[in-house]
């Protein structure tokens, strides 16, 4: 990965906080969105309560797609986001501890809702990470030819 195009991702992760997450059970997929914190590998790390409909589907089926877009204001502006596929798990133990010392740093606001909603325990509320497989950057911009790169691929 050319590091020019893996600072330009991740420049563009570091502004804008939300993704939108699809998930599937039966056949049927479903789309969540989510504030989201991530790593210098393109890991994503988010929480969420564990009785909703992503997180269920995810205990019964870890593969995952998303987007994360900046949302534009006029129609012809130049197409920019991020999309991916990859696969996501409820984090434990240390993993768990390492990846709530990332999102705190990115959202100071959330320790205190993290420590009251017991999330490094056994809570209501849970925390997950996204291993991506694939990460494509869409610039219409940077990249007038193709407008997508491939930011990772395994």
């Amino acid at each position: 990965m050319k590091t020019n195009l893996k600072k330009l991702a991740l420049n563009y992760m570091e502004n804008v906080r939300i993704m939108a997450l699809a998930t599937c059970s039966n056949k049927k997929p479903w789309a969540s969105t989510v504030f989201y914190a991530y790593d210098k590998k393109f890991n994503l790390y988010f929480l969420s309560r564990y009785h909703r409909r992503h997180s269920f589907e995810i205990r019964k089926n870890p593969n995952v797609a998303g987007t994360i877009v900046k949302p534009q204001k006029i129609f012809s502006a130049p197409n920019t986001g991020m999309q991916f596929e990859g696969a996501a798990k409820m984090l434990m133990g240390k993993e768990l501890e390492a990846a709530y010392k990332i999102f705190v740093k990115r959202y100071p606001a959330a320790e205190k809702i993290i420590k009251s909603a017991s999330v490094l325990g056994s809570g209501e509320i849970r925390m997950y990470k996204i291993t991506p497989r694939l990460l494509v950057m869409q610039d219409q911009k940077k990249f007038p030819k193709e407008q997508r790169a491939i930011v990772l691929e395994k």
